[in-house]
């Protein structure tokens, strides 16, 4: 008999949650039907915009969109995992907060607003489109978070240490990166060869994925390839 995966509820995501219990049920039922009429997008933030243009600015409803994308990709993934039909794992997903003593968490409120978030969750919608292209990038061990180059000049002393006779200009590379769910750095001395090395690198890198991205659009295939890959 296999195993069923255990169902944890990342943090980051709690807030999310707690926002759609305040939404109202007709502003949720409104934002899905938005979403699935946008169709699949590399990140959230093109949800809102496209979102805003369809209803010419005339209604705010990017809050919603934003909180129930973000909790609607995870529960995609956990539905493929679980191999359980959508609403059975959005009432799982409610007992496991209820259960954990979620705070301010209301289990009735939740079970009244999942009829209307399923059609986030079922099989081929837009948003599990959106979670496997996400799965796929998180195949990878690890995930860059954010990078920056630190520059500063360490000095040197004559033995008695009374005058400096020389100096070194340090560039310290710094990843920030996720790796199964943890956060993690890694600190790089780099030359100014190393760097002139790696920006040609990555300009390459640039190069080449415009010449796929034009392969794609000319097979009539989405980029589905979110802007940033790693989770706030």
């Amino acid at each position: 008999m296999l195993r069923q995966p255990m169902i944890q509820i990342p943090r980051y995501l709690l807030p999310n949650f707690r926002s759609i219990l305040e939404f109202s049920i007709d502003d949720i039922k409104n934002a899905v039907v938005v979403i699935n009429k946008i169709g699949p997008v590399s990140d959230i933030e093109d949800l809102v915009r496209k979102s805003q243009e369809l209803n010419s600015g005339s209604v705010d409803n990017s809050e919603t969109i934003i909180a129930l994308t973000e909790i609607s990709i995870g529960l995609c993934a956990l539905r493929r995992d679980l191999q359980k039909p959508p609403m059975e794992v959005l009432e799982r997903v409610g007992q496991v907060l209820e259960f954990s003593n979620a705070k301010d968490w209301d289990n009735e409120k939740w079970l009244e607003r999942i009829s209307v978030i399923e059609p986030l969750v079922i099989e081929d919608c837009p948003i599990d489109i959106m979670s496997k292209a996400r799965s796929l990038l998180f195949s990878v061990s690890n995930i860059l978070n954010s990078s920056q180059v630190v520059t500063d000049v360490r000095y040197i002393y004559d033995s008695h240490v009374k005058k400096q006779v020389g100096a070194v200009i340090m560039h310290t590379m710094i990843f920030s990166y996720q790796s199964e769910g943890d956060f993690s750095q890694i600190h790089l001395s780099v030359s100014l060869d190393d760097i002139e090395d790696l920006i040609s690198k990555l300009n390459r890198a640039k190069e080449k994925g415009a010449v796929t991205n034009n392969i794609l659009e000319s097979s009539g295939i989405q980029d589905l390839t979110p802007r940033k890959m790693s989770v706030d």
